[in-house]
């Protein structure tokens, strides 16, 4: 995962807050994963 321009490893089980407005993005490989994204507030755009 990339983070305002810091490359960012995640294991198992973890998790990270990325701020509003931050530039980032997520890659996984060849392995799988699942991922949960969540707001707060709600984002209207997503009721």
């Amino acid at each position: 995962m990339w983070k305002s321009s810091k490359e960012v490893t995640l294991k198992p089980g973890e998790a990270i807050a990325i701020p509003s407005n931050t530039v980032h993005s997520a890659f996984m490989g060849t392995k799988s994963c699942k991922a949960v994204d969540a707001w707060s507030p709600v984002r209207k755009e997503y009721l």
